[in-house]
């Protein structure tokens, strides 16, 4: 299946939900901020790509500060390998 198409549902789908609850401008504003730290952080896109990288990883690095659970990162990070 050509990712154009699978890209094109994912982004249907996940804006009429969207739509459905009231939050479309949200969505579309939170997508707009990952699409600029994309864009400048190239890091970031790569790390995103890195099949090394877990996803329990990936999950970790989107949580924003008050939402870690744990003072101690490493411990957080060890744990998900």
């Amino acid at each position: 299946m050509d990712l154009g198409t699978i890209s094109s549902r994912y982004a249907r789908a996940l804006f009429s939900l969207a739509k459905e609850k009231g939050e479309d401008g949200r969505v579309y504003d939170d997508l707009k901020v990952l699409k600029e730290s994309l864009h400048e952080t190239k890091e970031l896109l790569t790390t995103l790509c890195n099949p090394m990288v877990t996803n329990c990883k990936r999950k970790h690095y989107w949580l924003q500060p008050q939402e870690v659970v744990c003072a101690d990162c490493t411990s957080v990070l060890s744990k998900c390998s």
